[in-house]
């Protein structure tokens, strides 16, 4: 199991793909994940899922005595994070903050 964090469109969870059982494409772009998704349906790449998410704001656990739906980290343990585009994202997000 691969995070990409930052995904994008999802060029390089396609590349990774090939030599792992499942690659989570997250961005918090909707137009890219959306993107992504196509690449993904157009190429019958099955074992990429694309998702939109803010890393800085992943999900809650949630719900009815928050056990209804897991947190991120309790629904996926990962084996590998790719984080190509992490620092971008960061700083990019510290400017808008200032």
């Amino acid at each position: 199991m691969v995070w990409d964090i930052g995904a994008n469109d999802g060029t390089y969870s396609r590349l990774i793909s090939k030599y792992v059982d499942q690659v989570v494409s997250m961005d918090a772009d909707h137009v890219a994940i959306g993107l992504n998704d196509k690449r993904n349906t157009e190429n019958n790449i099955k074992n990429v899922i694309p998702l939109v998410m803010d890393i800085k704001n992943p999900s809650p656990m949630g719900r009815f005595a928050l056990q209804e739906r897991k947190s991120l980290r309790q629904r996926s343990q990962t084996d590998v994070l790719v984080v190509l585009t992490f620092v971008y994202h960061v700083k990019y997000s510290l400017v808008a903050i200032s």
